[in-house]
């Protein structure tokens, strides 16, 4: 008796974990059949695709995403005033390059910059936002009204530079209803997907579908990959885009109706970006959003929300 109750309590350790190894070892073959995939793709065919999105996105848009490109070599003096992540951050003559905390000397690393566009209304078309990592739930964040090439200035004393990502606009098609699309709920935990998730393109988009079956049977696996270069996976998560204008798609807990500190009017959402570089600075999928006052445009707000 107590023989067959220790086989069966074996049996109820070994088939599980047996599962689970199996599920293990198909996720990473599957993992390594997009990055295969991805890097089998030219130039070309991956503007392609993302031409694709674009040109029905300039049918009507709520929002734009950011896709990284690597660069090979260090941007041009015309690229530090434009958005990337990794590199070099724009800066100006007396500007310093800050801390993860007040009390502390370590450098904080330079996460991200962007520069808004004319979607924006005034007074924040054409500012540059520049973000450096901190050891609170707010970021260290500078504006710059008026970013020149002339005046750009390297900062000193920062960490290493990581390689450096150019960031370019790609214009999100408004979507049907989801009743059209056979969708529900997504994992993110509002009512339908998200416009930009890859599933939602693949499905509404024929051109893009086309584009992506002469490459893959499981198109909107490399679509993920296409739209975020630098993520080891195959799946979307919300922490792996760049997500300019539109409404802020909070990781749990809503925070909309964040006022301004020094008027308290409503701030105005601008962007949000995770783990860009593939990193756990946001531990492992965070997001970090970013607001503004209209009034008080040179003190914008970088807020993170972790999992």
């Amino acid at each position: 008796m107590n023989t067959d109750l220790c086989s069966l309590c074996a049996a109820l350790l070994i088939v599980p974990a047996a599962i689970l190894g199996w599920m293990n070892i198909a996720d990473r073959i599957r993992i390594r059949r997009v990055r295969l995939q991805y890097r089998s793709l030219s130039s070309e065919s991956r503007q392609q695709m993302l031409r694709c999105i674009d040109e029905a996105g300039r049918a009507g848009s709520n929002c734009t995403v950011l896709v990284a490109a690597e660069v090979a070599s260090p941007t041009s003096n015309a690229a530090v005033i434009e958005s990337h992540y990794g590199g070099m951050p724009y800066a100006e003559a007396g500007d310093v390059w800050p801390t993860v905390a007040e009390d502390k000397t370590e450098p904080a690393d330079f996460l991200i910059q962007v520069r808004l566009d004319d979607t924006f209304p005034s007074p924040w078309s054409g500012r540059l936002i520049v973000i450096f990592s901190r050891r609170e739930i707010d970021q260290t964040v500078r504006c710059y009204a008026t970013p020149a090439c002339e005046r750009w200035t390297a900062l000193a004393n920062g960490p290493t530079p990581q390689r450096e990502w150019l960031l370019n606009k790609v214009l999100i098609p408004k979507q049907p209803g989801l009743e059209e699309v056979g969708m529900t709920r997504s994992r993110h935990g509002r009512d339908g997907y998200l416009d930009y998730d890859p599933v939602v393109l693949v499905d509404t988009l024929p051109q893009l579908n086309t584009e992506l079956l002469a490459h893959t049977k499981r198109p909107a696996d490399l679509l993920a990959a296409v739209l975020a270069p630098n993520h080891c996976g195959y799946g979307f998560e919300l922490s792996h885009l760049v997500q300019l204008g539109g409404d802020p798609v909070w990781l749990h807990a809503d925070l909309e109706g964040l006022d301004c500190e020094h008027c308290h009017r409503p701030m105005r959402f601008l962007f949000q970006f995770g783990d860009l570089n593939g990193g756990s600075v946001f531990d492992d999928g965070g997001v970090c959003y970013v607001f503004g006052c209209d009034n008080h445009p040179d003190q914008p707000r970088g807020i993170v929300q972790v999992p």
